[in-house]
């Protein structure tokens, strides 16, 4: 017989084994020495842990349960001074009027700064290269074909914590 799982062993100590397994494993157990050390081991925890006495918890006087019932109460108190603390909560019209007009003061930078179409002079040094379009060229697909259309573009939708 090949050595025994833990399992097996705990039950020959507690004696939950049948007749044939008991008899089975104490054949092994007189022949090998790591296994018998095992379950004397075991038979020893059993022995101490066996003296020990489950004592009930004493019942909670009137005083713990009502401390006990105002916990989520003071949470919330304590969350909302958190939130307070550090400026987070419902904004200021004010401040949604300013980032709207930081957002469009800097959409008018750009739209300033970026030229509105391709350049004419021709290049520095006196050659003649052709102006190249930006993008290629592109045709429409057939008609009555699926297509997927995929922007560059980003969209954000800013808001104020309200959903």
């Amino acid at each position: 017989m090949r050595c025994p799982d833990g399992a097996l062993l705990a039950a020959w100590v507690d004696d939950e084994l049948d007749e044939r397994s008991a008899r089975t494993l104490g054949a092994h157990l007189d022949g090998c020495a790591a296994c018998s050390e095992l379950v004397r081991s075991d038979r020893q925890v059993k022995r101490v842990t066996a003296g020990l006495s489950v004592r009930p918890a004493p019942a909670p006087d009137d005083e713990l349960v009502r401390s006990l019932l105002q916990l989520p109460a003071a949470e919330q108190r304590r969350q909302r001074a958190d939130r307070c603390a550090v400026g987070v909560g419902p904004t200021p019209r004010s401040t949604g009027v300013a980032v709207g007009v930081g957002v469009g003061a800097a959409l008018v930078a750009v739209a300033w700064l970026v030229p509105a179409g391709a350049s004419t002079q021709p290049p520095p040094g006196g050659g003649s290269s052709p102006t190249l379009p930006a993008t290629a060229p592109q045709s429409a697909p057939p008609v009555g074909t699926l297509t997927a259309t995929v922007s560059p573009v980003t969209l954000a939708r800013w808001s104020r914590g309200r959903d």
